[in-house]
């Protein structure tokens, strides 16, 4: 399995458009690709999770 880190701003582009090409790669590739991020990303997404929810129009279980 291929490791691969992801930075914060990637996490942020596949929650919010999970149909593009890199939200499909990163959501899709169970078993071929392992990600990695560091802490802060969570925090990050805390931080913004308000703002997450109203830009992707999606539900909060869903995000």
């Amino acid at each position: 399995m291929k490791k691969i880190i992801v930075d914060t701003n990637i996490i942020f582009s596949c929650l919010l458009n999970s149909q593009g090409a890199i939200g499909d790669l990163i959501f899709n590739s169970e078993n071929i690709l392992e990600f990695y991020s560091n802490q802060y990303m969570r925090f990050e997404i805390r931080k913004h999770w308000k703002k997450l929810l109203k830009i992707s129009k999606i539900t909060e279980d869903k995000l």
